[in-house]
């Protein structure tokens, strides 16, 4: 690729801190044309916060020192100190980005044919003088173009005239991947793009940063999977508590790790033990649902599915991304009405979804979604999203927001923070805690450890577990990760067709 079609990105000596902490500590970093650069790190690692500093996009009241540059042959821009105006010029066109909480990037009442087509529209000819043309980039017609970006991301083309709420959590994030290459961008900057996905669409997308990367692009791809990093990352740093602690080629480095942490993550293995549910077979479910048809327009996702989940119970569903889970999780959460079928919680025929159902029966049931920055207000410290459902009941004879984060592994020095101040895992567990506040018979989780490391992903699962067993809680766990399924969860269930048939090497009742 010829220099004065490329870009890189060079970050010198980056500190970031958020009042009294230090997010992150003398980073050095180049991103390179031709190279998928790969940032590996635990959750609360301080990846996305690299992300905002690359982007210009730093919470506000963060204290910045250290210098972020985009260079190429047109001249240069300064991230940390740019204005307004001229990060506009650079967004986009010259940097794309694919962010964790992908669902964000899109509006529920257009469909992404009409949101990709507007990104189209807004970038028109790149203006920024980093990006005056791209050359792998022959004359189509923008309908073309948008369904061979989607296509690239392993999303069918025929996906695009849906709204985003009708698809699953794992193509909307195919979708960010599209959109945030629209333009051609040279730099792409991906935050946790295989987050939720099932093995194979993960490494498909991947796969498409490699190969973007090859063709004379700049990529870097934040990431707590190692299996991705290993398979497809080029260059790779390893960052723990905003250091890095180990760099190199990819296969190097997680070949023969060095450091105490890289070396966990790399040989993490999920713990065994799970507990046996606290009822018997005989006991009445928390959950039953009979003969559930549900979709979304004329397009059925399920169809006949029954599932009974009874009280200390972990049920697993797995399955492909698109196949229906959180479609499942959504009924289940009395947030979808379903087409047709029966669903009773602890007793209870229900009828309707949301705010039909009446309050003393949606309070049975806590939801967890894979979003966590879609599900919290980002308005709100996190101390005041956990209190807000209690109060709301009018109960105060529950477990203080203290009890609620000890239980699930959450700092208590984040709980007066905002979403914007915490790492998408921490934001996840805070979640969980939040749907444990008014002591629901059923949990519902929808893909809660997409955004966690293998160490804390196995930590959380073995808690959920717990959390079950101990307190009565029935459990539906939707996962793409089999491994965790087969250590959290007392029996699977595969989502196939529409319907749910026992997994080929799970189904087995513990």
């Amino acid at each position: 690729m010829p220099a004065e079609r490329a870009a890189r990105l060079r970050v010198r000596g980056l500190h970031v801190a958020l009042g009294p902490d230090h997010v992150l500590r003398g980073v050095d970093l180049d991103l390179d044309p031709g190279d998928l650069h790969v940032v590996l790190g635990p959750s609360g690692a301080g990846k996305s916060m690299l992300l905002r500093a690359l982007t210009g996009t730093l919470p506000r009241g963060s204290r910045v020192a250290g210098d972020v540059r985009v260079l190429g042959a047109g001249g240069s821009v300064d991230v940390l100190r740019a204005d307004r105006a001229a990060l506009h010029r650079v967004h986009g066109r010259v940097i794309g980005v694919v962010p964790q909480a992908a669902a964000t990037s899109f509006t529920p009442v257009r469909t992404l044919r009409a949101q990709l087509a507007e990104v189209v529209q807004a970038l028109g000819p790149p203006r920024a003088r980093l990006l005056p043309g791209h050359p792998h980039l022959a004359p189509v017609t923008p309908d073309a173009h948008l369904a061979d970006l989607v296509a690239t991301a392993g999303l069918d083309p025929a996906l695009l005239d849906r709204y985003p709420h009708e698809l699953s959590g794992g193509q909307v994030r195919r979708a960010a991947v599209a959109a945030a290459l629209v333009g051609h961008p040279p730099v792409v900057l991906a935050d946790e793009p295989s987050s939720g996905l099932d093995e194979d669409a993960a490494a498909v997308l991947a796969q498409m940063l490699r190969a973007y990367a090859h063709a004379g692009h700049a990529a870097l791809l934040v990431t707590h999977d190692v299996e991705i990093a290993q398979a497809f990352g080029d260059t790779l740093d390893v960052l723990v508590h905003g250091e890095v602690v180990e760099h190199g080629s990819a296969r190097r480095v997680l070949g023969s790790p060095q450091a105490p942490l890289t070396r966990e993550l790399v040989t993490a293995r999920r713990p065994g033990g799970l507990p046996s549910p606290a009822v018997s077979p005989e006991t009445p479910p928390v959950l039953r649902l009979r003969d559930v048809r549900a979709g979304y327009g004329t397009h059925v996702v399920l169809d006949g599915v029954d599932l009974d989940v009874r009280p200390g119970e972990v049920v697993g569903v797995a399955g492909r991304s698109g196949a229906g889970k959180s479609t499942l999780a959504a009924v289940a959460a009395l947030i979808h009405r379903p087409d047709a079928g029966r669903v009773e919680v602890d007793g209870v025929a229900v009828r309707g979804a949301g705010w039909r159902v009446p309050a003393v029966v949606r309070r049975r049931v806590g939801w967890v979604q894979q979003e966590p920055r879609q599900a919290m207000d980002p308005r709100l410290t996190l101390r005041r999203s956990l209190t807000l459902p209690q109060q709301a009941a009018g109960r105060d004879d529950l477990e203080p927001v203290e009890e609620l984060a000890r239980a699930v592994g959450l700092d208590l020095a984040l709980l007066d923070r905002r979403p914007s101040h915490v790492s998408g895992g921490e934001l996840q567990r805070a979640a969980i805690a939040r749907a444990l506040a008014l002591r629901p018979a059923l949990l519902v989780c929808d893909e809660i450890t997409a955004m966690l490391d293998a160490v804390s992903a196995a930590r959380l699962g073995a808690l959920v577990a717990r959390l079950a067993v101990a307190r009565g809680i029935g459990v539906l766990l939707v996962s793409h990760d089999r491994t965790l399924l087969r250590a959290s969860a007392h029996r699977v269930v595969h989502v196939d067709g529409g319907r749910l048939v026992p997994a080929r090497d799970e189904a087995v009742a513990r």
